[in-house]
């Protein structure tokens, strides 16, 4: 989920949609909550997608190191 709001967010035009992407998420976590899930299941996906969005940055800077100086410009 967090990854979504990130490439949502890198998308936006400017500070109004990036507003708007993070109250729409916001909006289906409550809806998932007001559905029945447990706080724990809403958080757990909050942080799982948080450790992907880790993940693929710290993949992006390790790939980006690992190339010679010349050929990363």
């Amino acid at each position: 989920m967090n990854v979504q709001i990130a490439e949502a967010m890198n998308n936006a035009k400017d500070d109004a949609d990036r507003y708007g992407i993070l109250a729409g998420f916001a909006s289906c976590n409550r809806a998932l909550l007001e559905k029945g899930a447990a706080q724990e299941l809403v958080d757990a996906l909050y942080f799982a997608g948080a450790a992907i969005n880790r993940w693929r940055a710290i993949a992006v800077v390790r790939e980006a190191a690992a190339k010679p100086l010349d050929a990363a410009s």
